[in-house]
């Protein structure tokens, strides 16, 4: 028992509580639903097919604008640099002018574009066909076509106006349905452009030239005003002027470098004289020498001196100092001597004299300086109010000269107006269609449908939520999940044991159904595992019983709990035990039918209502029986009750032969027929029909029967495709059931 315990959870990746992550999640849905997604791609695919059929093509001509400088401004309003437009601004407020409505109705205008064939055409095939302008007077929204309007429509739609890169050049294109069409269009776009742009600056520098007339004469008579009642106040305060300086600025100005001169002057006197007191005073001939080369009359005596001097000496070298001619020379130099320094002293007292002079002419000039600072004191006051009226008269000056250039510059640009752009590359006849452009549209084409198909996927695949997991079941029903058993295909092979069944024996079970005998004919398979396992996972008998009771339950009918209870009653009588099959479904008895049909047909010709279970059915070869019901019971309570009390009859009776007893339960639909039926079951095993049943279904079936919820020890999904099983679980979960439920057994 503890074995076969250890043996009913081998299966922990079925019994998992996490939840596989949210991108895996999500990979698995568009796994699951491939074929939405695929649908999709192919039905966009086959849109892409039809834009390129049905649109026309279309070919674009370009031209390229260099936009040069700024505007002139006329007004010069003041502003801030920060706030000044630069190269953005100026190319954005471009691009809208080639845009503008105006632009586009001078070109409609000048070009004659509603006379031109080819133009007129395209507008016609670009109107609403008879289909929508009628549905349009069915609800009352007719509209008047104006050919103006329909042509500013067209031409506004197929117009592209762009900035190339970071440069100041403007790339005009234009979309047409014939190259010379998109050429003609481009060109006329560029002209219209200019024109417009001349027309702006023209009428701007009309409006300007007559705003600067009349601001540049009320200017000049403000400057003459003001020049005026400057004169006028230089007269009134005898401030007058030369040269623009005033006269009392002028003499002060030069009395102080008079006053500098002087000093210098005066300075260099009272050195000369310092000098010459000092060398009469030491008597020096040396000193004297200097002195003697700027007078004359000094330079000679030293000459006459230096000569006396020398004769002196060759003769005293001679004849000695006592010579009578020696004596004679001696006085001469000294008489010499005497008459220099005498002219030394009278040059001396020249510059005492020189230097008197000066000290006067400074002193006389300092005080003419006082006299004319005093004087210009009290000037001061009268200067600065002259100073304004001459800022103020400066000002009106040159704002009349400013105003009066701006004259000139508008009269020239409204007489030859000069546009600051130039057309760097001319329109071109353009050789392949731009539209529709096939490679994008593809590429567009296949983006949308593998979203639409990815998002229609993942909706479809969340919005199903019926139970495919083994830990949804677990969870939902309370009781571990013994096991998944795949979808089974009915053959036409038949079991050759049944070939020499005596047809004259009505009590013999006849399993010609070979789904209801898979536990007989393949005791590997999956499903014959799964039985294995729920054989194993049941409590011990009772001490008062001698038979286990184990029913089989669902949540509605198809889901295969007949074939579950079938095989699970087969394969414990393949083990030698004596086994009994109930069919207790009274509402669809479809093991009577499948295993008892022939004696059910006699019954019922014999007493076409019967009430009663019939005599229990043997299998011939196998140690299996069987409980059959006549027929669904259709009216009247008494019936049911009945009914239930010949179910437990029959159960009570039968405990004491069998080892095991399986019920076939009625459905959880049926209500309490069900409940009625389960009350003999020990435990109760639950079938459900893997991608059918949700939760929420299992869940208020439980909840509508307690008294049966409490007994089910077990679970099983039935019908599983094993194909499309990994693509519910994640990695671990798949795995580790891919190892538990495949390899050994096959199906």
């Amino acid at each position: 028992m503890q074995q076969a315990e250890q043996q009913a959870h081998a299966h922990p990746a079925m019994e998992t509580e996490e939840e596989p992550e949210p991108l895996w999640m999500l990979w698995l849905a568009c796994r699951r639903q491939w074929r939405l997604a695929a649908a999709a791609m192919v039905v966009s695919l086959l849109g892409w097919q039809v834009h390129l059929a049905i649109a026309p093509p279309l070919f674009q001509s370009s031209a390229s604008i260099h936009v040069l400088a700024e505007e002139p401004d006329y007004w010069r309003k003041t502003a801030d640099a920060g706030s000044a437009p630069g190269l953005d601004e100026r190319l954005a407020s471009q691009m809208e002018l080639i845009r503008s409505g105006e632009t586009l109705r001078r070109m409609i205008k000048d070009a004659r574009l509603l006379t031109q064939a080819d133009f007129v055409q395209e507008l016609a095939e670009e109107r609403p066909s008879a289909l929508v302008e009628w549905m349009r007077a069915a609800l009352g929204r007719t509209t008047q076509h104006d050919p103006v309007a329909d042509a500013l429509s067209i031409i506004e739609t197929r117009l592209t106006v762009k900035r190339l890169g970071d440069s100041s050049v403007l790339s005009v294109g234009y979309l047409a349905r014939s190259p010379e069409t998109a050429a003609a269009m481009t060109e006329r776009l560029v002209q219209a452009y200019f024109s417009a742009r001349r027309s702006a600056q023209a009428e701007t520098a009309r409006r300007a030239t007559a705003w600067l007339s009349g601001k540049v004469d009320e200017l000049r008579r403000q400057a003459l005003a003001e020049d005026a009642t400057v004169e006028a106040f230089r007269r009134q305060n005898g401030l007058l002027a030369i040269e623009g300086r005033l006269i009392g600025d002028q003499r002060l100005t030069q009395m102080t470098e008079q006053l500098v001169l002087a000093q210098a002057e005066l300075g260099q006197a009272e050195a000369r004289s310092r000098k010459l007191d000092s060398i009469v005073a030491s008597g020096d001939m040396n000193a004297a020498v200097a002195q003697s080369l700027q007078s004359p009359v000094i330079a000679d005596l030293r000459q006459l001196y230096l000569e006396a001097s020398r004769r002196r000496a060759e003769l005293e070298a001679k004849f000695g100092s006592d010579h009578q001619q020696v004596r004679r020379l001696k006085g001469e130099t000294e008489e010499y001597r005497r008459q220099m320094f005498e002219e030394l002293s009278r040059v001396a007292d020249a510059y005492r004299s020189e230097a008197d002079m000066g000290r006067s002419r400074v002193e006389a000039l300092k005080a003419d300086i006082r006299q004319a600072g005093m004087e210009k004191s009290d000037l001061d006051v009268v200067q600065v109010t002259l100073r304004d009226l001459e800022r103020r008269a400066d000002n009106a000056r040159r704002l009349y000269l400013d105003h009066f250039a701006r004259l000139e510059d508008a009269r020239q640009q409204e007489s030859l107006p000069e546009i600051s752009a130039s057309i760097i590359s001319p329109p071109t006849l353009p050789t392949q269609p731009s539209s529709p452009r096939k490679l994008l549209s593809l590429f567009a084409a296949l983006s949308l449908g593998l979203g639409l198909g990815l998002a229609a996927a993942v909706l479809r695949d969340f919005s199903d939520r019926t139970m495919r997991r083994p830990d949804q079941l677990r969870r939902t029903s309370g009781a571990p999940v013994l096991g998944l058993i795949p979808m089974i295909e009915r053959s036409a092979a038949f079991h050759p044991d049944f070939t020499g069944f005596p047809l004259s024996r009505p009590d013999a079970i006849r399993m010609t159904d070979p789904v209801d005998r898979l536990a007989f004919d393949n005791p590997r398979s999956r499903m014959t595992d799964v039985m294995r396992r729920a054989l194993a996972h049941h409590p011990p008998a009772k001490e008062d019983q001698t038979a286990r009771v184990i029913g089989v339950i669902s949540c509605g009918a198809g889901e295969g709990k007949t074939t579950i209870a079938a095989n699970l009653a087969g394969l414990n009588a393949v083990k030698g035990r004596l086994t009994l099959l109930v069919d207790a479904d009274r509402v669809n008895p479809a093991a009577s039918r499948r295993l008892a049909g022939h004696v059910l047909d006699a019954v019922t010709k014999q007493s076409p209502s019967p009430t009663s279970f019939l005599p229990i059915m043997r299998h011939p070869s196998a140690p299996l029986s069987l409980l059959a019901h006549p027929g669904p019971v259709i009216n009247g309570k008494d019936r049911d009750r009945g009914a239930d009390l010949d179910l437990d009859i029959e159960i009570d009776r039968a405990k004491s032969e069998f080892d095991l007893i399986v019920i076939d339960l009625p459905p959880f639909a049926a209500g309490h027929v069900a409940e009625e039926a389960a009350r003999q079951a020990d435990i109760i095993l639950l079938v459900v029909e893997w991608g059918r049943i949700t939760e929420a279904m299992l869940s208020e079936a439980l909840r509508g029967a307690p008294s049966v919820a409490a007994k089910i020890t077990g679970a099983m999904f039935n019908k599983v495709n094993y194909d499309r099983l990994t693509l519910y679980m994640d990695s671990a979960a798949t795995s580790a059931g891919s190892t538990a439920d495949s390899g050994y057994f096959s199906s």
